[in-house]
């Protein structure tokens, strides 16, 4: 895994695309697709992470690491939800 991520980073520096750590990337389509594709094929593996499945990744991040912003916006999207009114 860890030279599909310094592969993918050459490639993303050098099409001016920028670090894969930059705050502006759009980090599921420029940088995890392609890694996962690029990984499971060095394993000759089908590719097991599909787009739908980022979200399991966040288990494996310690909480300290995940900016306090994604609370606020989870807290947010609760709070509409629990606003919401039946139609």
């Amino acid at each position: 895994m860890s030279e599909s991520i310094a592969e993918l980073e050459t490639a993303l520096k050098t099409l001016g695309k920028g670090s894969p750590w930059d705050e502006d990337i759009k980090v599921s389509d420029e940088f995890l697709t392609p890694l996962f594709e690029l990984y499971f094929n060095k394993l000759s593996l089908p590719n097991l992470m599909s787009k739908k499945s980022f979200y399991e990744l966040a288990h494996h991040v310690p909480e300290h690491e995940i900016s306090p912003e994604i609370g606020e916006k989870l807290d947010a999207i609760v709070a509409v939800a629990e606003s919401a009114t039946p139609v």
